[in-house]
């Protein structure tokens, strides 16, 4: 829901939320934030407010 800020200002926040697990998607903080990374853009492509997990198959489409 949005909220006012001031009497002209009105704010609507969101979250996208892309996720990877250890071990299955990585076994190192920056192969994880990668791959969370990836899976944060397809939550996105979803239509936005939504979550992800990492998928290998997706990740593949992309490259």
């Amino acid at each position: 829901m949005p909220f006012q800020l001031s009497e002209n200002n009105s704010v609507q926040i969101g979250a996208s939320i892309g996720i990877s697990l250890y071990p299955q998607h990585g076994s190192t903080p920056e192969i994880l934030m990668d791959h969370a990374d990836t899976a944060l853009y397809q939550a996105k492509d979803n239509g936005r407010g939504c979550f992800a997990y990492f998928s290998e198959v997706n990740s593949a489409d992309n490259a």
